[in-house]
């Protein structure tokens, strides 16, 4: 994020407001984002419910959500997950199969937000809902697949989708703090040293340095480089 102004950075508060307009013109949307990114899918949440959208996750994304609501007096996070729960084939009992039946023609009812990921479980609805809309709600660089990070189970899922008739839509802010508060932060621990990890601009470190902002000595990494402290 140093390679980033944050008077331009892209908030979970603009987030919010452009997924209502998403979500109050697209009957069927599917979010495609990390199942802990919990800011994130708390703004997509509340967009869907003041958008009367059905909110649909699958066991493992209900047990997240269940246990951030269950450790959280954020009211931003109390998150009722069962709202619809989509159990898995795998469960063969007659309640689980009449409970999927009836969350799928609810769904197709009244429209639904669904949290997906890349894996074979989503393929399902995804064909029973073809004209849909995704929101992709990740980083832009796993798609570039001519470069070494594209992740390539996403973009065969995705390329899969789109042929199905899916439209995708890219929507997502950044989790990772900009400049001004990683200035605080380091205000504040008043570091000795200052490993610079996951960024574009490593050396925006020293520039903070050059200008006074910081303190500490800066130490660049190269790949696999290991040191003792």
């Amino acid at each position: 994020m140093l390679s980033r102004q944050s008077s331009k950075v892209y908030t979970e508060n603009d987030l919010y407001h452009d997924a209502k307009k998403l979500l109050r013109y697209n009957k069927n949307v599917f979010v495609l984002c990390s199942s802990t990114n919990i800011d994130t899918i708390a703004s997509f949440y509340k967009a869907a419910q003041e958008e009367n959208r059905r909110v649909v996750v699958d066991g493992y994304q209900r047990s997240i959500l269940d246990a951030v609501r269950e450790n959280t007096e954020n009211t931003l996070y109390q998150m009722k997950c069962a709202a619809i729960y989509l159990p898995d084939k795998q469960y063969k009992k007659k309640e689980h199969m009449e409970q999927r039946q009836n969350n799928i023609d609810m769904m197709k009812r009244k429209g639904f937000c669904m949290f997906i990921r890349t894996i074979p479980f989503f393929e399902e609805p995804l064909n029973l809902f073809r004209n849909n809309l995704i929101i992709y709600s990740m980083w832009e660089g796993y798609l570039e697949k001519d470069k070494p990070y594209a992740d390539k189970s996403k973009i065969k899922f995705l390329d899969q989708a789109k042929a199905n008739g899916s439209i995708l839509m890219p929507l997502h802010t950044s989790g990772h703090a900009y400049e001004e508060t990683i200035l605080k932060i380091c205000g504040t621990i008043k570091p000795d040293i200052i490993f610079p990890i996951h960024g574009e601009r490593p050396d925006r470190f020293e520039e903070l340095k050059t200008e006074c902002k910081i303190a500490g000595k800066i130490k660049r990494l190269e790949h696999k480089e290991s040191v003792e402290i």
